[in-house]
């Protein structure tokens, strides 16, 4: 450096500033002692300062800051309401960052986002999917037996037990047809039938059960009504086979109070150990072998009035039997209800408890409205018979060719033997099948003397094994006149 500005004669040189501060001066010296005293004396005096407070201040012991523990204070966990918890984790509050008012909270929601599924739940929800579709279309095949199910519980429910026993019976073909289980539409089908008396119907389903099937609780019901049924058949088989022993070909032929003693002594009679086990052995080709037990009391009773009605014996002699067996089984409505309401109207007693306990049993048994207009008919009051039976007609019938044969009797009793004939031609158009119709018709023939017509008639119950009435043949052959038939005895044809 001084080298290079030795080479620079051109530069000027600088000339050292002088100083005129001079520490070796008494004035400088005199001036620093005054300072070190005065500061001196300021040390001193806060020395005493300090001393005076630590005797009037009690010791204090001082820690540094970082010897003092730092105390951690926990927040107490704010209590969420139930309604603004995570609809995931459940504990949390609800909401995120970006979305207050989502259904999760930020950590749920952004878990989510990373894994939105779980393999498992996806293969269980896609299974249900398959098992929900694969249902569906089992269901839809099956959809017609379904309805036809419904259809037939509904009929029960309506009390159309008739119709309901038909539609079972017809869905049960249809299931086996198609080799699906139908046990429990049987078994619909027995209790339906068991209510309005349809024996053959039930002893034709029993080949439908196996015995170890009805010995299952489910079914205990249904092998009741089977024993039930059994015995009712047997006992009368047995008292057919007693009145038959007589070789008669006429009731009123048998030895009345004979046959009664018979038939009464089976209601404490034992069924004969052969008999019982030649029975099972011809069932032993049936699903269900089920044998009789005892002999039915109520069969018995049933015989025993058409026995007292068919030998001639008084109404009240019929009508002590018929309550019996009202008094015993009053489930059999179909046993006594339709004998006590003829015997009753016979006898001028109201029937219409009777009539309203056949319809409560079933709606669609139509004996109930028959019974009434007969026994309107029977007192006398033609003019409200004949306007019942029109009625009755009317609302579609299913057995109007009865009431027109009905409303025939009546004209035939007011003397109106012309209405009378071109109403019970009604009847024959409706059904000319029936024997009672048939009858009707021929003694209207024979009162207008339409001898053709009553050949006729009375060709085409010989050519199938029956015969006219014989109310009809006396009124024909002029032993009986129509005061006879209509207002005594049957008061019928």
């Amino acid at each position: 450096m001084d080298d290079f500005k030795e080479n620079n004669p051109g530069e000027e040189k600088e000339e050292p500033i002088g100083s005129t501060f001079d520490p070796n001066t008494e004035e400088v010296k005199k001036e620093m002692e005054e300072l070190a005293k005065t500061f001196q004396r300021e040390l001193n005096k806060v020395r005493e300062d300090a001393s005076i407070e630590e005797e009037d201040t009690p010791e204090i012991l001082i820690q540094s800051l970082e010897d003092i523990p730092v105390k951690t204070v926990q927040d107490e966990p704010e209590e969420i309401p139930e309604d603004e918890l995570c609809e995931c984790c459940g504990e949390k509050r609800r909401g995120t960052y970006d979305d207050p008012d989502s259904i999760y909270c930020n950590d749920c929601d952004e878990g989510l986002r990373h894994y939105p599924f779980d393999f498992l739940k996806v293969f269980l929800t896609l299974a249900v999917l398959v098992l929900v579709f694969y249902s569906g279309y089992i269901f839809a095949d099956h959809m017609n037996i379904f309805v036809s199910a419904q259809n037939a519980d509904r009929l029960v429910k309506e009390n159309k037990i008739t119709s309901a026993v038909d539609a079972y019976a017809e869905l049960a073909n249809t299931l086996v047809q198609g080799k699906v289980s139908a046990e429990m539409i049987y078994k619909r089908e027995v209790i339906s039938a068991y209510r309005i008396g349809y024996m053959d119907d039930i002893s034709s389903l029993t080949q439908s059960f196996k015995d170890w099937e009805l010995n299952l609780p489910h079914l205990k019901k249904v092998k009741n009504i089977f024993q039930d049924v059994e015995d009712f058949s047997f006992t009368g088989q047995t008292i057919n086979a007693i009145i038959g022993g007589y070789g008669v070909e006429d009731y009123k032929d048998l030895p009345y109070d004979e046959v009664i003693e018979k038939i009464t002594a089976l209601e404490t009679a034992e069924i004969p150990a052969t008999t019982a086990a030649a029975q099972e052995g011809e069932t032993t080709t049936k699903a269900s072998a089920i044998s009789a037990k005892k002999y039915n009391k109520a069969m018995i009773n049933y015989f025993k009035v058409l026995l007292a009605r068919n030998c001639g014996k008084d109404i009240e002699t019929q009508i002590k039997i018929a309550e019996q067996i009202r008094t015993e089984n009053p489930e059999y409505v179909w046993m006594y209800a339709s004998i006590l309401c003829d015997l009753y109207s016979k006898t001028g007693q109201d029937i219409s408890e009777l009539c309203e306990l056949i319809r409560a049993n079933n709606s669609e048994d139509y004996t109930a409205d028959v019974f009434e207009i007969n026994s309107l008919r029977i007192k006398g009051e033609y003019d409200s018979a004949i306007e019942k039976c029109e009625e009755i007609i009317a609302s579609g019938s299913e057995i109007d060719y009865e009431f027109y044969r009905i409303e025939s009797l009546c004209y035939l009793a007011k003397g109106d033997y012309d209405s009378a004939f071109t109403v019970v031609e009604k009847a024959y158009e409706a059904n000319n099948y029936s024997i009672d119709v048939i009858d009707t018709y021929a003694i209207c023939a024979a009162v207008l003397g339409k001898d053709d017509i009553y050949t006729q008639m009375q060709n085409i119950l010989t050519e199938n094994g029956y015969d006219l009435s014989d109310s009809v043949k006396g009124f024909k052959a002029g032993t009986l006149t129509l005061d006879d038939i209509l207002l005594k005895g049957d008061y019928d044809v």
